[in-house]
């Protein structure tokens, strides 16, 4: 994934959080592209995820229809709730519920609170409507390690955290292959590191000024 420059508002700018700390409007735009680029990270990871599956994709209409071989639906809608990855295993007759997080560590803790009951949520639909199958449900801890927001979902009987390996090794597919893609771009974005701090900005002296004042009002 290639780090972008951002196109921001100059005025906008004196209200960045790091700008208000630094003074500096380099490094307030320089981390307002990193933290774009962590934004989007997730998608990302999930994209090259999909991208080098082994097993074939479905839809869900076609659960049942196939009778022997395992397959992979990605993100199908059951009821409300849209799981990233499915892994119907029709000899087994299991239903495999993958939600990944990059790194689970890093999630809002009210927000992993929050999702517990969504995954018991579609746990219980996916049982009531496909009662000839069993259903597990993971959370994918696929970059972090166990620490933070893992246990608030131990001792959980419906769901389990798995580590990235874990997941990869069930779905058959190559963790160390998805760690070398996502880190393929580190070149590209060690270039953009380095040379960012060479920038000039233009920013009017008038309009910083102008600005400056104005926020200064605020300050004691």
């Amino acid at each position: 994934m290639i780090i972008d420059e951002r196109n921001l508002d100059v005025k906008a700018l004196f209200t960045n959080p790091i700008y208000l700390l630094t003074g500096d409007f380099e490094t307030a735009k320089f981390f307002s592209c990193l933290a774009s680029a962590c934004c989007k990270f997730g998608y990302y990871v999930e994209n090259i995820i999909r991208d080098n599956m082994s097993y074939p994709y479905i839809t869900k209409d076609n659960i049942e229809f196939n009778k022997t071989g395992k397959y992979l639906l990605y993100k199908p809608k059951f009821g409300s709730e849209v799981p990233d990855y499915v892994l119907i295993d029709e000899e087994a007759k299991i239903i495999y519920v993958y939600e990944v997080k990059v790194n689970l560590r890093n999630m809002d803790s009210k927000k992993a609170h929050g999702e517990k009951s969504k995954y018991l949520r579609l746990k219980l639909f996916l049982e009531e409507n496909y009662k000839n199958y069993k259903t597990s449900v993971f959370v994918v801890n696929f970059l972090g390690v166990d620490g933070r927001n893992c246990c608030l979902y131990k001792n959980l009987d419906f769901l389990e955290v798995i580590s990235g390996e874990e997941f990869c090794n069930s779905v058959n597919v190559s963790y160390a292959k998805l760690i070398n893609l996502i880190k393929k771009s580190q070149a590209i974005n060690q270039e953009f590191v380095a040379l960012y701090k060479q920038k000039i900005i233009d920013v009017p002296k008038n309009d910083i000024y102008q600005e400056q004042s104005s926020l200064d009002k605020f300050l004691i």
